[in-house]
């Protein structure tokens, strides 16, 4: 059992469906073969059935699933739909002691031989006891995860929320859930999915060897369509350090493969190349059209039709006159101005 962890509207609910669908078809999932395929369950205290259908509907059409697919997934996508229940696993008796309900023992009973993989329990405020309670609500909550799992023979895994502070300061930690420790430490993983902002100082956004690609990218950063999936926790197994990068469009969830990473270095380099050819162009053309570039009017004033700032396109005019790419070149007597020769 263990906790999948975000902010509020960062699609969270509709990403666990996703992954869900990969599970069920048993395609490769960020990078990794599905090596258990199998059911996958929802249960959810926020959204009903119809909301959770819709969205299923949505990301079959995004990622063109055959009709085969789909009748596929209506034997292996669960849903049990608690919306405005108010079912909880674990509440408080008339004397203050946590107890389990016997929620559970339903699931356990209802799914006993079904052979799930995966069950999400969302969200995990509304199947607790309260969170006046804290670190033991949270503690009796992951105690009573770990028995649903042990019983099933699949994974729990409770779909949380970050505190306030976790959002505005855009950390990232195994204890980012909203209340106390206990939803971690009592946890054998954690996952946190983090909208990736353009100023964030930690995780820069990863250049893509295809330009095509990178614009895309780009542009959906800019659009708060860029995700980052992180592993702030695993038991039993090396934790990977790197998160893992999406890109949302529409109901697909596209997963930015590493081996399309251009290295900071390399994507440096590749950037001021391409920066001289701009100017080089943009000199050949304007000697083309009759204009000769002087002292007065130099390429560094051009800048912006370079698409450069000013210090980088004067960077670059110096590197290229002493490489021989550009040179001055003496005018005509008859076309010297006053300090103007060349």
């Amino acid at each position: 059992a263990g906790g999948f962890i975000a902010e509020g509207g960062t699609s969270k609910s509709t990403l666990t469906l996703g992954e869900a669908v990969y599970i069920a078809l048993m395609r490769p999932l960020y990078g990794h073969d599905i090596e258990r395929p199998g059911p996958v369950l929802f249960v959810s205290a926020e959204d009903d059935r119809a909301t959770i259908n819709y969205r299923l509907q949505c990301i079959a059409r995004a990622l063109h699933l055959t009709a085969a697919d789909i009748k596929l997934l209506e034997r292996m996508i669960y849903v049990e739909d608690l919306a405005g229940k108010m079912w909880r696993l674990v509440c408080s008796d008339e004397h203050g002691n946590l107890a389990r309900t016997d929620l559970g023992d339903r699931l356990i009973q209802a799914y006993k031989g079904s052979g799930l993989v995966l069950i999400n329990i969302d969200p995990t405020n509304l199947f607790g006891p309260g969170e006046r309670f804290v670190n033991d609500a949270e503690a009796a909550l992951m105690v009573e995860g770990q028995r649903i799992a042990r019983e099933l023979g699949c994974t729990v895994r409770f779909v949380h929320h970050t505190s306030k502070m976790v959002a505005r300061g855009g950390i990232v930690d195994q204890y980012v859930g909203r209340g106390g420790a206990s939803f971690a430490d009592n946890s054998r993983f954690q996952h946190q999915l983090v909208n990736h902002r353009m100023d964030d100082a930690v995780y820069r956004l990863p250049a893509l060897v295809n330009p095509a690609d990178d614009f895309e990218l780009k542009r959906a950063m800019q659009e708060g369509r860029v995700l980052r999936l992180h592993t702030n926790k695993l038991s039993w197994g090396p934790r990977p350090l790197d998160p893992v990068w999406l890109m949302r469009k529409g109901f697909e969830f596209i997963w930015i493969d590493p081996a399309q990473f251009v290295s900071s270095t390399v994507h440096a380099a590749q950037q001021t190349r391409d920066a001289q050819r701009r100017v080089i162009a943009y000199v050949r053309a304007r000697l083309a059209a009759g204009e000769k570039l002087s002292r007065k009017t130099r390429v560094e004033d051009r800048h912006d039709e370079l698409r450069l700032k000013r210090a980088k396109a004067e960077e670059i005019v110096i590197d290229m006159l002493a490489a021989g790419y550009l040179k001055w070149v003496d005018l005509p007597k008859e076309e010297r101005r006053g300090s103007l020769k060349a």
